[in-house]
């Protein structure tokens, strides 16, 4: 039987912070040959620990070991060896679908599902088009979480109905022109500076955030004001709260 332990949001902390084993190394016990290997990876302890539960209570699968950033992740992937990653893109790391392209260089036949609290219909699409094998947001039930883990762990791919849906938009097109399909044309890294924008970060913080210079960042501004069609700082601040809100999840 599943414990439903809610994923939530919390406090960032090193992966070594909270284990189901509580154990001070990173890896997972040793598993045995017929299960798949997961390394979970999330900027949350307790959102960590949940997903180990999960795993465990998964037939056929085992936890291989917990990271808690970008870095931790591909150096427990260097050696652990894992056959399938739960990933977020955390924060502090600026929500970066590099990840992804990374795993899947260094490992291509690894399973990716990405188990995230940024917008579905705004991330999922990005996720897939990366490598990932399927996406789910942490408001679903944990049930619905294992399914979907279930899923990509056995060579399928997983997505709602809805990110089935915006896919079809996004590639077989559609009459109406709205702010979603034009942010839907964003780069990914003009996406990430629009959202931090849309947030409340100055360009200084954002270049801090996403360790690119303060020019960098003023060109991805650049560019996000002649795609979106403003003239000012300002507006394009507007219109970035307005879509950080309308797309932020609950």
């Amino acid at each position: 039987m599943v414990v439903a332990v809610p994923i939530l949001r919390c406090r960032v902390g090193p992966a070594s912070e909270v284990r189901p084993e509580a154990a001070t190394d990173l890896a997972g016990p040793p598993s045995p040959p017929d299960r798949r290997r997961v390394l979970i990876m999330d900027p949350c302890p307790l959102v960590r620990f949940a997903l180990g539960r999960l795993v465990d209570q998964s037939p056929g699968m085992s936890v291989a070991g917990y990271s808690a950033s970008t870095r931790e992740t591909l150096e427990l992937q260097a050696t652990l060896d894992p056959e399938v990653v739960t990933l977020e893109f955390p924060e502090r790391d600026g929500a970066s679908l590099d990840l992804v392209k990374d795993l899947l260089l260094r490992q291509p036949r690894l399973r990716i599902l990405v188990v995230s609290s940024l917008p579905e219909l705004v991330l999922g699409p990005r996720a897939l088009r990366a490598g990932a094998h399927g996406f789910i947001s942490k408001l679903q039930d944990i049930e619905e979480i294992g399914r979907a883990l279930r899923t990509v762990a056995s060579g399928r791919r997983h997505m709602s109905d809805a990110l089935s849906a915006q896919l079809a938009r996004l590639y077989l097109g559609g009459d109406a022109v709205s702010e979603q399909s034009i942010v839907d044309e964003l780069s990914d890294r003009q996406l990430q500076v629009f959202r931090l924008i849309g947030q409340g970060h100055s360009i200084r913080n954002i270049a801090e955030r996403m360790v690119l210079s303060i020019k960098t960042i003023e060109t991805h501004v650049g560019h996000l004001k002649r795609k979106l069609g403003v003239d000012s700082g300002r507006g394009l601040v507007h219109q970035a709260v307005r879509w950080v809100d309308g797309a932020a999840p609950g």
